[in-house]
C-alpha cells in the first residue's frame, strides 16, 4: 500500500541528526521570542474577561500559576539545548515540546488570535516525537557505545515534520487562491496590503524595496506571482520524496519566501530558516549519490503509526478548514490566513481605490512630551499624534496586532476588560508617558487607485471606548439578530446626531430613523454598516461614538 510504503522507506539517519539540530536551534530562537510575549496573569475580573486558553491549556479552566510557566519554560530551554547536542535525544524532544507548548499557548491565550510566527515550529517539534534523532551526530552516539539497531525506522519522522513545515505554505496558497484565484496575485491587491502593512501600522518608512514595487503594476503584480509559487512549492517536496533536487529547490523556495517575509512585509521569523534543513536529502550528501543505500522498507512501530496517521488527519483538516482552528482553539494546528484576504475589488482588472477598515488606538497622556513632533497633525497617514508621545512609540503601538485587533470584539463587556489590560500593559511599557487611557476607534483607510501615488488616506468612523482615569465610556451596543437596537436605552442618544456609514466609505449616509419607542432598525442586507452618534466626551470634545454595526470583513 503506498500510505505504507510511503512512511517506511529506508534510510535518513543522518538526516534525522541534522533536522534535530536544526529543529533545536529554532526552538531556542522561539523561546527568546516567547519570553518577551508570555503575559503575567492578570488578576480577578480582567482575567476571567481576556484569558481565552489555547491548546495545551484548555485542560486548565484558570490561568496557570506563574511558577508553573517559569518550570515550563526552564523546561523547554534545557530539552532544547539537551537536543542540540543530541544527549537522551527522546525524552529531551518531549520535554522541550511540552514546556514550549505551555509557554506559547500561555501567551497566546490572551490574544483575541494567535501569532503564526510560533506555531510552524511547535507543530516540527510535536512532528518530530518518538524520532530516533540521536542515532548520529549526538551524545548518545558516544555514551551507548554501540551503533543503532538495524532496520531502525527514521523516514516517518522527517516525512511527517516536513508534512507540518510545508503545510502551513501550502496552506497560506491555497487559502489566497480560494480568495481570488490568480487574482489574489494579477491585481491590485498586494499594493494594497503593501500600503496596510506600512502605512496602517504605523506610517514607518517604507523599505527601498516596497517603493520600487509599488511603482509599476507589474513589479507588485510578479512579485505577488512568485510569492504563491514558491508558497506551493513545499507539496511537491512532499509528494515527490525521492526527487532531491527538487526537494532542495522548495529548501530554496522557502528561504526565499521567508527572507522576502523579512525584506518586503518586514515580519522576521529567524526561527524559520532553519527548517528548510527538513528539505534536504542529507544521508545522500553524507554518503554522497553512488554510496549504497537499503532498498527494503522498514517496519514503523504501530504506536508511530497510529501517531502520524492522527497528526496528519488533524493537520490537514485544521489546514484547510476554514474557522475550524479558531472554533477548536488547536493552537498551534492552525491555518495560515495572513494577507489572504484579497484587498481588491471587481472586477479585478481594472485598478479602482480600495477601503480598509481597521482600528487604532489614541493613548491619552499627562505627562512631559517625549520628543513631539513639530506639528501635533504631523502623521503619515494623516491622523493626528497625542503630542505626549514620539513618532517612534506611536509607531511602535500602532504596528502591535493585539492593539490594532481591539475593534474586532463584538462583545462590549470583553472589550471593556481587554482595553483595562492594554491600558495597563502601555503603562508598564512607557512608564515615563504617564498614560492616563486609551481610546479606542474604528477608522476607514482608502488608497487611491493606481497609478495614483500609492498611500492611504484615514477617516475615523467612530469611537467603539474609551477608558480614561479609570472610566469607562461607550455607546457601543452589541447587534442583535433582529437589527433593531432601542436608543433609548442609552440616555446620552437621546437628541444626538445620528449618521450611517457603508462599507467604511467616507461619506456618511442619512440614519434609520427609530420610532416613538426609540427602536431603529439597520437597513438589511449584508452590507458592512456603522452607525454612530456625535457626542460629548469626557474631555468636552465632540466626535462619532459608535452606536451598532454589521460587519462583514474587517481588516
Amino acid at each position: 500500500m503506498w500510505w505504507t510504503r510511503y512512511w517506511s522507506a529506508p534510510g535518513g539517519r543522518i538526516a534525522a541528526a541534522v533536522v534535530r539540530i536544526a529543529l533545536a536551534i529554532a526552538e531556542l530562537l522561539v523561546l527568546d521570542r516567547i519570553r518577551d510575549l508570555a503575559p503575567v496573569s492578570h488578576p480577578g475580573e480582567v482575567a476571567a474577561g481576556v484569558y481565552h486558553p489555547v491548546g495545551i491549556l484548555q485542560v486548565f479552566r484558570a490561568p496557570p500559576p506563574a511558577i508553573v510557566i517559569e518550570l515550563a519554560w526552564c523546561a523547554a530551554l534545557g530539552g532544547a539545548l539537551a537536543m542540540l547536542v543530541g544527549l537522551w535525544t527522546r525524552a529531551a524532544t518531549a520535554l522541550t515540546a511540552l514546556g514550549a507548548l505551555i509557554v506559547a499557548s500561555q501567551a497566546m491565550s490572551y490574544q483575541p488570535s494567535w501569532s503564526h510566527d510560533l506555531n510552524v515550529v511547535l507543530l516540527a517539534l510535536v512532528a518530530f516525537l518518538g524520532a530516533r534523532g540521536g542515532d548520529a551526530l549526538a551524545l548518545d552516539v558516544w555514551i551507548r557505545r554501540r551503533p543503532p539497531p538495524a532496520g531502525a525506522s527514521y523516514q516517518w519522522s522527517l516525512r511527517l515534520v516536513q508534512l507540518a513545515v510545508g503545510l502551513m505554505f501550502l496552506s497560506a496558497c491555497v487559502l489566497k487562491l480560494r480568495s481570488g484565484g490568480v487574482a489574489w496575485a494579477l491585481s491590485d491587491n498586494l499594493r494594497h496590503q503593501l500600503l496596510a502593512r506600512y502605512d496602517l501600522t504605523g506610517g514607518t518608512d517604507r523599505p527601498a524595496i516596497v517603493d520600487w514595487l509599488l511603482a509599476r503594476s507589474w513589479r507588485y503584480e510578479g512579485a505577488a506571482l512568485l510569492n504563491l509559487i514558491s508558497q506551493a512549492m513545499p507539496l511537491f517536496a512532499i509528494v515527490f520524496v525521492d526527487r532531491p533536487r527538487l526537494r532542495a529547490l522548495a529548501a530554496l523556495c522557502f528561504v526565499t519566501e521567508v527572507a522576502a517575509l523579512y525584506c518586503v512585509m518586514e515580519l522576521g521569523n529567524p526561527s524559520w530558516f532553519p527548517l528548510a534543513a527538513v528539505f534536504i536529502d542529507w544521508d545522500r550528501l553524507w554518503h554522497g549519490p553512488s554510496a549504497t543505500r537499503p532498498s527494503l522498507p522498514v517496519r514503523v512501530p504501530r504506536a508511530a503509526a497510529v501517531f502520524v496517521t492522527v497528526f496528519v488527519v488533524l493537520d490537514v483538516a485544521i489546514s484547510f478548514t476554514p474557522g475550524l482552528d479558531q472554533a477548536l482553539r488547536s493552537f498551534p494546528f492552525s491555518r495560515f490566513p495572513m494577507f489572504s484576504t484579497i484587498r481588491a475589488k471587481r472586477p479585478y482588472g481594472v485598478h479602482q481605490t480600495c477601503e480598509l477598515i481597521a482600528g487604532r488606538i489614541e493613548v491619552i497622556t499627562g505627562g512631559p512630551p517625549d520628543d513631539p513632533p513639530d506639528d501635533p497633525l504631523d502623521s503619515p497617514i494623516g491622523l493626528p499624534i497625542s503630542p505626549s508621545i514620539s513618532p517612534e512609540i506611536q509607531a511602535e503601538i500602532d504596528r502591535d496586532y493585539v492593539y490594532r485587533a481591539l475593534h474586532r470584539e463584538l462583545d462590549p463587556g470583553v472589550l471593556r476588560a481587554r482595553v483595562i489590560v492594554v491600558r495597563d500593559e502601555l503603562r508598564r511599557r512607557y512608564p515615563a508617558l504617564a498614560i492616563r487611557g486609551v481610546r479606542v476607534y474604528i477608522t476607514m483607510y482608502q488608497a487611491p487607485a493606481y497609478p495614483a501615488p500609492a498611500r492611504l488616506a484615514a477617516h475615523d468612523l467612530g469611537v467603539l471606548g474609551e477608558l480614561v482615569d479609570d472610566t469607562w465610556t461607550s455607546h457601543y451596543v452589541a447587534l442583535p439578530r433582529s437589527g433593531r437596537i432601542s436608543i433609548a436605552a442609552d440616555r446620552a442618544l437621546a437628541g444626538a446626531p445620528l449618521a450611517l456609514y457603508r462599507d467604511g466609505l467616507p461619506a456618511a449616509g442619512p440614519p434609520p430613523v427609530p420610532d416613538a419607542a426609540g427602536t431603529l432598525a439597520l437597513p438589511p442586507g449584508r452590507d458592512t454598516l456603522h452607525l454612530v452618534a456625535a457626542l460629548s466626551g469626557a474631555d468636552g470634545v465632540v466626535r462619532p461614538y459608535l452606536v451598532a454595526r454589521r460587519t462583514r470583513d474587517y481588516w
